[in-house]
């Protein structure tokens, strides 16, 4: 059975794939669930890079309402990848761009280095520090686009430097801070009031006496609210994405590419011998 998702959800508990799940492609959506499990099964939004999933699509992780529940030995809040999981969402153009002048601070219109893409209009984005504070970094949206210079929904509380510097011998060196895209049209969201959010698990299991191998091909995805602090043991890494087990992967099979994560709690961890692509945006 193929199962298509194309009406509202409700909030859901422990989500068991056994089969290929889709979201269809002509409407948002919002997913909630305190385990996504996917054993077989597939879990799509988007088959490839080159058909990306062109709606919205939140995938938000939650606790359980009866947290003494049993949890599937995986921990709440989380996608047990022993299957497919493909996530390719839209990316749109160039995500990243160098400031082409200073933005002091109190203003809210910046210059890039070149002009960005018409789709930054209403998305977030970043403004690098270029201060010794890495807490000096904003966040803010883009109200509107004028050639190179963004106007932004609110004014910048530091200064963000965008200068050339010549030396005496003619050496131009560039000291400017990144202006990159946030927003993504798929988001996988932990929940949490705390330092303990949602993640992503691939990896192997064996049951009813067959053996299941979990891949993951996300592309264009944005990760909040992701990790599980202090869980960093190699046998139950909380990372916001583990690939574990899974000994040598098929080329190209699994791959995490042009990515944002925000607010996370862990990072993303591959075991050494897997092939797994991991290009850009981490």
């Amino acid at each position: 059975m193929w199962l298509v998702v194309d009406t509202a959800t409700p909030k859901l508990g422990r989500v068991f794939v056994y089969g290929p799940i889709e979201f269809d492609d002509t409407m948002d959506h919002r997913f909630e669930a305190t385990i996504i499990y996917i054993q077989g099964g597939s879990l799509v939004a988007g088959y490839s890079s080159d058909t990306p999933f062109t709606h919205s699509l939140i995938i938000r992780l939650m606790d359980p309402e009866d947290v003494d529940a049993y949890s599937m030995n995986l921990g709440w809040k989380t996608i047990g990848v022993f299957g497919y999981l493909r996530l390719h969402g839209q990316v749109w153009g160039r995500s990243w761009h160098k400031l082409g002048a200073t933005a002091e601070v109190g203003t809210s219109h910046i210059t890039l280095a070149e002009a960005p893409d018409a789709s930054w209009l209403n998305k977030e984005v970043v403004v690098t520090t270029t201060a010794k504070e890495a807490t000096e970094s904003e966040v803010r949206r883009v109200v509107a686009i004028n050639g190179a210079t963004l106007t932004l929904d609110s004014a910048l509380k530091f200064q963000h430097l965008g200068e050339i510097h010549t030396l005496s011998d003619g050496t131009s060196i560039t000291l400017a801070g990144e202006v990159g895209l946030l927003s993504r049209n798929i988001v996988v969201e932990g929940i949490t009031e705390n330092s303990n959010g949602g993640r992503i698990l691939v990896s192997t299991v064996f049951q009813n006496g067959k053996h299941y191998v979990g891949s993951a091909q996300v592309d264009g995805v944005e990760f909040r609210n992701m990790g599980q602090e202090g869980f960093t043991d190699i046998t139950d890494p909380r990372y916001s994405i583990a690939f574990l087990g899974l000994d040598a992967i098929d080329d190209h099979s699994s791959y995490v590419k042009r990515h944002k994560r925000r607010d996370r709690f862990q990072h993303l961890q591959v075991e050494p011998h897997h092939n797994c692509a991991l290009p850009g945006d981490l």
